[in-house]
């Protein structure tokens, strides 16, 4: 039986650069036997805002049954 790993993505404030990556994702063609694990951090300012969301809107519109969505209020970033 083959085993199916669960898959980790952190994003932040790069929606176009999240859409490429869910979209290679898809390509595979066993990519919805596989758990996913976002975590998204929240914006660290304003300006931030806007780009956030639109990740957190890209994820919720991911079509996998097997996923887990983690989205700070705050931000965290790397060094937390």
């Amino acid at each position: 039986m083959f085993r199916y790993y669960p898959v980790l993505i952190f994003c932040y404030n790069r929606p176009k650069k999240l859409e490429n990556l869910i979209n290679s994702i898809k390509k595979n063609i066993d990519f919805k036997n596989h758990k996913y694990f976002f975590y998204c951090d929240g914006p660290q300012n304003k300006k931030n805002f806007d780009a956030v969301r639109k990740n957190i809107e890209l994820i919720k519109n991911f079509n996998s049954i097997r996923k887990k969505i983690i989205i700070r209020k705050t931000n965290f970033g790397l060094a937390k």
